[in-house]
C-alpha cells in the first residue's frame, strides 16, 4: 500500500538539489554510466568525443562524494550501478565515501568480493580523500597508482 520511492541519479543537476530529493525519497541509486556522460557532456558511444568520458574526472568523483555524504547524513540507502560499480579502482573509493551497496552482474561478484575482503574502511577513506583532494586527471592517476599496491591491484 505504501511503495518505497527512490531516485535514480543520472544527471549532474541533481547534485545541487540532492538534499531535497533525499529528504523526499526512501532510497537513492547512482547510475554511473549516464552520470559520468552527462557530467562531462561526453557521449560514451560517440567516437568523436568518447575520449572525454572519464570516470576519474575530479568533478565526477566530487559529485559522487557529495551525493554519498547527503545520503549518509540523511540515513538513506544509497547504491551505485554501472561500469564503475565493478571497477577495482573505484571499489575502495566508494567504500571510502560511505557507499555500501554495489549493483553488479553476477560475473563480477567474486572479484569484487575478493577485493573488498582485502580492504579496511580506514584505508578506503584515506584513498577516497586523496582522490577527492586532486584537481586534475593527472593528480587522480598518480593517487590511484600510489594506492594500487596498498589494495593489491594490478
Amino acid at each position: 500500500q505504501n511503495p518505497l520511492i527512490g531516485v535514480l541519479i543520472e544527471i549532474p543537476s541533481i547534485v545541487e538539489i540532492i538534499d531535497d530529493l533525499a529528504a523526499e525519497s526512501d532510497f537513492l541509486c547512482i547510475g554511473t554510466n549516464d552520470f559520468v556522460q552527462y557530467m562531462l557532456a561526453a557521449d560514451r558511444t560517440n567516437r568523436w568525443v568518447k575520449k572525454y568520458y572519464r570516470s576519474d574526472h575530479p568533478a565526477v568523483l566530487r559529485g559522487l562524494a557529495r551525493i554519498s555524504e547527503v545520503a549518509c547524513r540523511q540515513q538513506k540507502e544509497l547504491s551505485v550501478c554501472g561500469e564503475m560499480a565493478h571497477e577495482p579502482a573505484y571499489i575502495p573509493f566508494f567504500l571510502g565515501i560511505g557507499l555500501r551497496i554495489l549493483s553488479l552482474y553476477p560475473t563480477f561478484l567474486p572479484p569484487v568480493q575478493k577485493l573488498i575482503n582485502r580492504l579496511t574502511i580506514s584505508d578506503a577513506k584515506l584513498y577516497a580523500d586523496k582522490l577527492l583532494a586532486e584537481s586534475t586527471l593527472d593528480g587522480v592517476h598518480k593517487a590511484k597508482k600510489q594506492f594500487r599496491m596498498l589494495f593489491n591491484q594490478s
